[in-house]
């Protein structure tokens, strides 16, 4: 089968023929629908240090946002079956280790990732554990490939705790954050503010309710935040962009018994003064890393069926897998995401 990942340790995708795989124990095969590009994608396609990190073992088939239908089952498979349509949760966990045990399948002891540590599923088929695969309601369209993505931001709000009414302060306005300011207007929080330098992407946050603001207006978001709120800022601070300057911003903002939920992954250190950062504001901070399993799958599916989260408005165009290596900087300029079909 024709596959897209990485075949040597350098910027760049390629293109290869591939084995098709044959489920394993415990393991499903799936017929790929569509997948979806993140950023982590990019990294691995640029070969950045953070890429290294992950320890890909090459050649790799990339891709691990995408849904499809199973067509094969492996020995001992037991709670998912073949005719099946489901999302594939990326972080696949052994459901045996301490963290499994604790309700931290996200942070498997075990873990590993299609399209990252494993073969993934820029291609027509790919093999998973039955565990990293989330059953789809049928009345499920096509976004169900932003489901691996859009969890994400439901995770963000889970570790907030309770949002309604509160002000909130995003900062980064790529796809998560976009989903951030949807699920956020969904479950009834205040006003929310974004910070965000890209035009298209504060034109989209703007579009779905939210305050924007481009960085060179720090001081007037700040001083939006304090007017917003009671507590001296925002209640609850998001950071999806992954720049560590972020926290500079976000630190000046936020009020008093505030919470900051960290999602983007900074590859520079922050610089955080304790005592007045975090200390004398009795700062709540937290951290996301995937979804939790299967609590943020259930209650985003929840909301696209009630419609209050319309996931399908968020896909901005069509490629074919084959196409990545020469369209991933086009991909990567577009505010939303996209369907990449075999």
């Amino acid at each position: 089968m024709e596959a897209v990942g990485k075949t040597r340790p350098e910027p760049g995708l390629t293109r290869f023929d591939a084995q098709m795989p044959t489920p394993g124990p415990g393991q499903v095969l799936i017929e790929v629908e569509s997948a979806s590009v993140c950023g982590t994608d990019y990294g691995l396609a640029d070969w950045t240090e953070s890429a290294a990190v992950w320890g890909s073992q090459l050649p790799l088939i990339m891709g691990h946002e995408y849904c499809g239908r199973i067509i094969e089952v492996g020995p001992g498979v037991t709670t998912r079956s073949v005719g099946q349509r489901v999302a594939g949760e990326s972080h696949a966990s052994c459901g045996k280790c301490t963290a499994c045990q604790r309700d931290a399948r996200h942070n498997c002891l075990n873990l590993w990732i299609p399209g990252v540590s494993h073969n993934g599923a820029f291609a027509s088929h790919v093999a998973v554990p039955e565990s990293a695969c989330f059953p789809l309601d049928d009345r499920i369209g096509e976004e169900a490939v932003l489901f691996e993505s859009a969890g994400v931001a439901i995770h963000a709000i889970q570790q907030a705790g309770d949002v309604a009414g509160r002000t909130c302060l995003i900062t980064g306005a790529g796809p998560v954050g976009l989903f951030l300011v949807s699920a956020l207007k969904a479950m009834g929080a205040g006003q929310i503010a974004v910070l965000e330098p890209n035009r298209l992407r504060r034109e989209r946050a703007g579009s779905l309710g939210a305050a924007t603001f481009d960085v060179h207006q720090n001081d007037d978001l700040v001083a939006f935040c304090k007017e917003q709120s009671a507590m001296n800022g925002a209640d609850i601070g998001f950071e999806v962009s992954g720049a560590a300057p972020a926290y500079g911003t976000l630190f000046s903002a936020l009020g008093l018994e505030s919470t900051l939920v960290s999602v983007g992954h900074t590859s520079q250190p922050v610089q955080v003064n304790i005592s007045r950062d975090v200390n004398l504001r009795v700062l709540n901070w937290k951290g996301v890393y995937g979804r939790r399993i299967w609590s943020s799958w259930d209650l985003l599916q929840e909301l696209v069926l009630d419609g209050r989260m319309d996931l399908a408005s968020f896909l901005e165009g069509e490629f074919r897998i084959s196409d990545l290596p020469t369209s991933l900087d086009e991909i990567k300029s577009l505010p939303g995401k996209v369907l990449v079909r075999p």
